[in-house]
């Protein structure tokens, strides 16, 4: 399992410094937040992204769009695609919309998933995977609605992200069930109500999401997402926290 961190951990710091912090922390592995640090918009951007990838040796792992199913507009998703592609990103994250599943009729789920394939073939020509972050307020919101995207969407490219939701026997049941579907985890230790905790102090609930993960055929990415304070100190400290987890198991 390699780690990585997504730069919606640190929307505050510059590109500039996210480079830094990856290489402060021996990470090689990164998700581009499309919100702040790499809009699909912005050449200048993609150049400074660029420039820093080979300066030191990053990869980008996937692009976090924030594109969401519903707004049906594949001149940007093309465009997103692009931009994904030039900083040699193997996914684009998107979201199922951007209200619960269970608020979606059978005609609303029908246009949802159209317009999921039209783009992962779009994305197919790209060599890119389309995959749908696990969460809340979106279609994708629970091991039923995941399972049944992945049943209707008929493109081979199609996968999604898992990360947990609070409860952690349910956690855990969707990510067995998940399993074979999953591109990316994203990782943070959070409480039910968003409290964010130092990694080795609750250790116990991802302890038992890393020995599911590592029985995977594939090696799944992880991901930071998110840390106490938005703080690099206590980033430093999970990231060290989370490495000598998963190198015992």
């Amino acid at each position: 399992m390699r780690l990585g961190f997504t730069t919606v951990t640190f929307r505050q710091k510059n590109v500039e410094e996210i480079f830094a912090l990856a290489k402060e922390n021996e990470i090689d592995l990164i998700e581009w937040g499309g919100d702040i640090h790499l809009p699909y918009d912005d050449p200048l951007a993609l150049e400074q992204v660029l420039e820093g990838q080979e300066k030191f040796g990053i990869r980008s792992l996937s692009y976090g769009s924030y594109y969401k199913t519903g707004e049906e507009d594949f001149e940007k998703f093309e465009a997103i695609c692009k931009t994904a592609k030039a900083t040699s990103a193997q996914i684009v994250r998107i979201w199922l919309g951007g209200r619960p599943g269970a608020l979606y009729t059978q005609k609303t789920f029908a246009r949802m998933i159209a317009e999921l394939e039209k783009l992962c073939s779009m994305a197919q020509e790209y060599k890119i995977t389309v995959a749908a972050e696990f969460h809340q307020n979106t279609y994708n919101d629970n091991l039923k609605n995941a399972l049944k995207v992945l049943e209707a969407c008929k493109a081979g490219n199609y996968k999604t992200y898992w990360q947990p939701q609070g409860n952690e026997k349910k956690d855990l049941e969707s990510l067995k069930a998940l399993l074979d579907h999953i591109v990316v985890v994203h990782v943070f230790n959070w409480s039910n109500f968003n409290l964010r905790y130092p990694f080795c102090e609750k250790p116990e609930r991802w302890q038992s999401f890393f020995e599911t993960i590592s029985t995977s055929k594939r090696s799944i990415p992880l991901i930071m997402e998110f840390v106490r304070g938005d703080c690099p100190k206590q980033f430093a400290k999970d990231v060290d926290c989370i490495r000598k987890m998963i190198a015992n198991i």
